[in-house]
Formats: C-alpha cells, structure tokens, sequence
C-alpha cells in the first residue's frame, strides 16, 4: 500500500535534485574565474556592460612621433567616454553582441594674444566632439574540440553608420570685454560628431591559453569602411562684430582600423584577476577633399601598456578596473585613461 507514496517520493525528490543540480550549475558558471572562461558566452548565457572612461590628453605625438607636452602651453584637455554593450550565448560556441558608445571631449587651442597700438586681441579656440558612435553588431565563433588549456574564437564585425556625422554650424563669438582699452576676445568653437557616416565590416580573432593561474589573451581586429561619404565643412567670416556662415560639402574616406591587444592574467583568487597588457593601434589609407583636391589621410598609431584587475562582486556581477598608458604613437595624442566597467550575467 505504500509503493505509490515512494514512487511519488522518489519523483519529487528527483525533481528537486534536478533544480538543485541546475542552480548549482549556473552558479559555477557565472562565478567561473576569468582564467577558466572561455572567449564567448555559454549557451543561454545573457551579458550587459556598462563603462566609464576618463581620457586625460597631456601630449601629441606628431609626424616624426616627438612627443609634445600640452600641459606646457595649457591645452591639456580630459575626454569623457560612457560604454555600453549587450551580449548573448545562442549556443555554448555562437555568440552574438550589440555595441553603442557615447564619446564627449574637447580640444583646445593654443590661446594667442595680439598687441597694435591700442588694440589687445585676445584669440581663443575649442573643438569639440559629442554624441554616439556607431551602433556595432557581432558575432563569435569559438572553435570546439579544443584542449582544456586553449581557446580560440573568431569574430565578424559590422558598424552601421547610425549617429550623427555632419557637424552643425560653429559657434564663434566676439566680445569687447574692455572698451575703454580697446580689448576684445574672439573664441572660436567648432562641433564635430563621433559618426563615421559609411558602415564598416571587418574581422578578428582572439585566442587564449591557460596554464594553472595563468592565462595569456590575444586578440586582433581589422575594420575597413564600405565606401565613401560626405560630410559638412563651414567657413566663417567676421564683418565687424558678426560672424556669417558659408556651408560646404565635401567627400572622404574613413581610414581602415587595426587594433592589436595582448595582455598576461593571474588569477590571485576565484574573485581576483589581475592582468597586464599592450595594445597596438594603426590607420590605414583613407582621404579626403579640399577644394576640389584628394588629399590622403595621415596615417595614425598608437602604442600603449595597461594594468588592472577584475573582481568577482557577486555571482551575476563583476567589476573592472584598468588604467592605460601610451608609450609612442605618431599624428594622434597622448592620453592617460582610467576605465571602470560593471558586467551582469544571467543564464537562463
């Protein structure tokens, strides 16, 4: 009379044990430690990324890449980037992402000052970037079958060219700040967009080796543009106290992207990594038109080291911290950046 009740025992019981096994198994996945974690999402696996990045631009690496200091002038300048991307597991070897960034920064340039006679001119000058970048969408192939010490996955990239490209019209002003001494301040101000205004497709892969605590990342990415576009030049003239706007459109091509990372990890603990990294940055090609002219894009590289750690905060949450600091470029500048990012995990 009492098998019915133990057939019904043993059936709940094993459901329960199912769901504990099943809780248990989410568990070790999403506190699984950095060296122990693949190049892609587990199957089911939903991530969200959020960053904060302060950009302090104290140098400029110029054509020859002498570095000049910008502090010395007063033209130093902090950019402001805010970072966001979502991230899915379709399958333990499929993952596929969305990416979309806010960038704000500002660039000055050097403050002159002209004496004549009784005149005193002061000239001011701001360029400044703001808004989205393009909205990215990618997907990763990680190779099964692999031994337990090595990973490798390879990734295709398309940016759709979503934000704002055309800057808007200047916002030059002229002001008589000492009348009686016949002193004016003139401050240009120009707007630029982060947009590239053409989609871009490209390529990658990342590989990583693990030995005990150890674990060695290396990844590579080529972005090149589909084709050309337009953009926006305005010219200003001043007549007496009053700026008038002349609105232009002109043709370029973005230069292609090559982005180079490698980077050495410890895991100290199952809730600290620490890492140590290089990246290596390049332009490629591209031009623009001038009055009716195609002139070739300067060719930018940036060579950089960074440090920092990653924090198991909870089981759904993980902390990162790094700072990066560039040790040679050529035609772009040299800025100090701090990065703080949060990512929350889910499995379902």
């Amino acid at each position: 009379m009492n098998h019915p009740y133990t057939l019904l025992t043993l059936f709940l019981s094993g459901f329960l044990f199912q769901g504990l096994q099943a809780q248990e198994d989410k568990y070790t996945l999403l506190t699984e430690p950095f060296n122990q974690r693949p190049v892609a999402m587990h199957k089911g696996q939903l991530q969200f990324n959020a960053g904060y990045r302060l950009a302090a631009r104290t140098g400029l690496y110029d054509n020859a890449g002498e570095k000049i200091d910008l502090k010395e002038d007063g033209t130093a300048v902090a950019g402001h980037g805010y970072f966001f991307d979502l991230r899915f597991g379709i399958l333990e070897f499929l993952e596929v992402a969305a990416e979309m960034n806010y960038l704000k920064q500002g660039i000055r340039g050097l403050t002159r000052e002209y004496i004549s006679n009784n005149d005193w001119l002061t000239v001011t000058e701001l360029t400044e970037y703001k808004g989205f970048e393009d909205f990215l969408l990618s997907a990763t192939l990680r190779l099964p079958f692999l031994p337990d010490f090595a990973d490798l996955g390879f990734t295709g990239f398309c940016s759709f060219p979503t934000a704002k490209h055309k800057p808007p019209r200047p916002g030059h002003t002229i002001e008589h700040t000492d009348p009686l001494q016949n002193w004016t301040t003139i401050s240009y101000r120009h707007y630029e967009k982060n947009g590239s205004g053409t989609l871009f497709y490209g390529a990658g892969g990342t590989a990583k080796i693990r030995a005990g605590h150890f674990a060695a990342m290396f990844s590579g990415l080529y972005m090149t543009p589909a084709g050309e576009t337009e953009s926006t030049r305005w010219d200003a003239d001043l007549t007496g106290s009053t700026f008038t706007y002349t609105e232009s459109t002109y043709s370029l091509k973005p230069p292609a992207e090559l982005d180079i990372n490698a980077a050495a990890h410890y895991q100290a603990a199952g809730w600290l990594n620490l890492f140590l990294g290089g990246e290596y940055y390049r332009t490629i090609g591209g031009w623009f038109e001038k009055y009716s002219q195609k002139y070739a894009c300067p060719e930018m590289s940036l060579t950089a080291l960074s440090a920092g750690f990653e924090i198991q905060v909870s089981p759904r949450l993980r902390l990162l911290e790094y700072a990066r600091f560039p040790v040679g470029g050529r035609n772009t500048y040299s800025s100090f950046i701090i990065h703080t990012g949060l990512s929350y995990n889910l499995i379902f």
